[in-house]
């Protein structure tokens, strides 16, 4: 099997510590009011929507090494890369310039013409639906999910490891996740992906 495609998720998998999400809930003293949102979500109470919804309601009118040398190493064999993260664009939009990722995909935070969040998302990657959220780039590619490469770490990433040709648990949150992978690494080098890439 020839892949074009390595996708990676964001949040845990390319950046240390806590998820977007919660990093601008702490910022803005509002994680506890997340906090009910995420346990409405889990209990099957609101969709992935209403939860972006509702926690991105939350920021209304607040204003708005290793990584470089995978992506350079997957540049020169030719390889298209992506980002695919249920966070926000606010953090994949500027890992993909800084790194020169070809795509990103992630929910976009609306602002208004004040520069002032709207308290409204446009979801476009739910928490379980990785697989259809590349839905766009791989038509524009020309290609299936059999020749994608995915790494991930946590439970959002279950759906995409499922449908890619091969799919690399990078530090994953259970053994759930692992055992959906192909291939588990552990530690914190993002280089030793780079092995199991053809």
């Amino acid at each position: 099997m020839k892949f074009k495609l390595v996708i990676f998720d964001v949040d845990g998998t390319l950046t240390k510590g806590d998820n977007s999400w919660k990093l601008i809930h702490s910022s803005l003293n509002v994680y506890e009011q997340a906090k009910k949102h995420r346990e409405l979500f889990f209990n099957h109470e609101i969709s992935y929507q209403e939860w972006a919804n509702r926690d991105v309601g939350l920021w209304k009118n607040t204003p708005v090494k290793k990584i470089a040398e995978t992506v350079a190493f997957l540049k020169r064999k030719k390889y298209k890369l992506a980002l695919l993260s249920s966070g926000i664009t606010l953090l994949t939009d500027k890992l993909k310039e800084k790194f020169g990722f070809h795509y990103s995909i992630a929910n976009h935070v609306c602002t208004n013409d004040s520069g002032l969040l709207t308290g409204r998302i446009e979801c476009k990657v739910g928490f379980y639906n990785k697989d259809a959220a590349i839905q766009g780039i791989l038509r524009e590619m020309n290609m299936d999910h059999s020749e994608c490469i995915a790494i991930g770490d946590d439970e959002n990433d279950i759906s995409l490891f499922q449908k890619v040709g091969l799919s690399i648990a990078f530090n994953p949150i259970n053994s759930r996740v692992a055992s959906v992978a192909d291939v588990t690494i552990r530690g914190s080098d993002l280089r030793k992906i780079l092995k199991y890439i053809p």
